[in-house]
């Protein structure tokens, strides 16, 4: 396999990659934004999300303030003196209950408005615990709660003592900069937190509860940076393909250019061969018509040959009658035995001459 191909493969996976991530995130982001459609602009506001302690009447003395959650006197977050509240202002969408001792002993419940004295309620100085809860419909938001995990951030925004789970998810929906919380259940204890946060291992009975817009949110942010990364991927890979990509045509373009010269090389070798093919079977059909000639002549030859030789041994035979008729007294004319000898001597010489010529 070549790089190019390989490289073109790896290419392929990451825009495959891409686009399942890229399917994953407008499907996420499109739940986000119908959400947001569906709540109101002041989805985490409400006019105040404190109330005010006073350790003297009229609002006077050491004041504190605390949001939505359960406080006891002692508890790190808790910096107001045991027994000393005697005037409070709770804002509206708002109510407190105030515990003598414990959460669970003897009680008073406040709702929105403003108490300047509470021995009006036999409760001034004797306050040791208290729940704050929101009564606005808008903070019953829904939650992302993750088992055995802790929801950690840039900062804590609130902590302390919380019944429930729902307490702890109602401490954090009453306050617009909480983008998470933590809750455990063996301590009843929630701390929420502020600003870009992460899930990690926490105890078994540790819940991270995060805001389901919060939680898109994130969801939408790790799919971004998933999407910047493979894109960034492809980038450099189709970086490296492209001097790949064109070496191998250069290359490509070199061998055919090598290629042609030798198409032409062998077409031109072609045209000779046939030059040399047809001059070929020129050459034999000359050697045939040679070999029929010679084979002609050679047969005249011998027919000539032939006819000498039957001259020739006619001759003999009558110049051997002739001597013997004339030994004999048979032929008596010496001239006529002439005239017949020269005449065989004549057709001899003549077969001789014809035989030279054709041998010739």
């Amino acid at each position: 396999m070549s790089d190019s191909n390989y490289l073109n493969i790896k290419i392929d996976a990451l825009e495959k990659e891409f686009q399942l991530i890229l399917n994953q995130y407008q499907e996420i982001h499109q739940t986000f934004v119908s959400d947001l459609q569906t709540t109101s602009d002041n989805f985490y506001e409400t006019d105040s999300t404190l109330i005010t302690f006073y350790s003297d009447i009229n609002y006077t003395g050491t004041s504190s303030t605390f949001g939505i959650g359960s406080y006891c006197v002692g508890d790190a977050n808790v910096s107001f003196p045991n027994d000393s509240l005697n005037s409070l202002e709770v804002p509206d969408n708002l109510k407190i209950t105030l515990y003598q001792d414990g959460i669970g002993s003897n009680s008073l419940i406040l709702g929105s408005g403003n108490y300047p004295d509470l021995s009006t309620y036999n409760f001034s100085n004797i306050v040791s615990c208290w729940v704050i809860e929101s009564t606005n419909e808008n903070t019953n938001l829904d939650f992302k709660v993750f088992q055995g995990k802790a929801f950690t951030g840039s900062s804590t925004l609130k902590e302390g003592t919380s019944q429930t789970q729902s307490d702890c998810e109602t401490m954090c929906a009453s306050d617009l900069l909480c983008s998470g919380a933590t809750f455990n259940s063996d301590n009843n204890y929630c701390k929420t937190i502020s600003g870009n946060g992460i899930i990690n291992k926490g105890l078994t009975n540790d819940y991270a509860l995060i805001p389901k817009n919060k939680y898109n949110l994130m969801i939408l942010n790790t799919l971004n940076n998933k999407l910047l990364t493979i894109n960034s991927q492809i980038v450099d890979e189709l970086n490296l393909l492209y001097p790949l990509a064109k070496s191998e045509i250069d290359q490509k373009n070199k061998k055919q250019i090598e290629l042609d010269k030798n198409y032409t090389l062998l077409l031109e070798q072609e045209k000779q061969l046939l030059i040399y093919l047809n001059e070929n079977k020129m050459f034999e059909e000359e050697l045939k018509d040679n070999s029929l000639y010679v084979n002609q002549q050679n047969l005249n030859y011998k027919i000539w040959i032939g006819i000498a030789i039957i001259l020739f041994l006619i001759t003999v035979k009558t110049l051997i009658n002739i001597n013997g008729n004339m030994a004999n007294g048979l032929i008596s004319n010496s001239s006529s035995f002439l005239t017949t000898n020269f005449v065989y001597i004549f057709l001899l010489i003549i077969v001789v001459f014809f035989v030279f010529i054709y041998n010739k």
